[in-house]
């Protein structure tokens, strides 16, 4: 996962869910894309985020529970404010390139709601999973291809799942 992602997720599950403990925020990370952040990676962005003054935290028997400061509230409000515009921008390219490339949906370029995708968290951690054994293929190494190919078929192996729950729902 990309640091500056990680370090926004983690601002806005602070704003958004506080007071909360810095597992609970790994926990909402993985719930929300399907990949739960190491502590080694979570705990030296929280620091940080108080360091600069955006967070608080207090006590609560061992745990730290974080807060945003008042500061870190205007920051965030600034970063929401300037995320909207640059969707809203996204949103107009994307209906450009559409009508240029005869789409009647202006939704050649946008990912699935922005971000707020629907699928459900076990497809988005297999696929994740399946994506990083990808980009780590050693394509001419044959143990290395069928780590991918056992992954693939596990990925098919849930979406066959899903399927079969879907068909299911629908006759009922």
């Amino acid at each position: 996962m990309h640091k500056g992602f990680l370090n926004v997720a983690i601002f806005n599950i602070v704003v958004k869910e506080h007071p909360i403990h810095g597992y609970r925020i790994m926990e909402l990370i993985e719930e929300k894309i399907g990949y739960k952040p190491s502590p080694g990676s979570v705990y030296p962005i929280l620091n940080a985020l108080v360091s600069k003054g955006y967070l608080r935290f207090e006590m609560d028997g061992k745990r730290k529970l974080y807060s945003p400061t008042k500061s870190g509230l205007k920051v965030h409000e600034e970063f929401e404010s300037k995320r909207a515009e640059l969707i809203s921008t996204y949103r107009d390219l994307s209906e450009s390139v559409s009508k240029l490339m005869g789409e009647k949906k202006a939704e050649i370029l946008l990912p699935n709601n922005m971000g707020h995708s629907k699928q459900p968290a076990v497809v988005r951690k297999i696929l994740f999973r399946t994506m990083e054994i990808f980009k780590e293929t050693n394509w001419e190494n044959k143990k290395s291809i069928e780590k991918l190919i056992s992954q693939l078929k596990t990925l098919i192996d849930v979406l066959e799942t899903l399927k079969v729950e879907v068909n299911e729902d629908e006759h009922h």
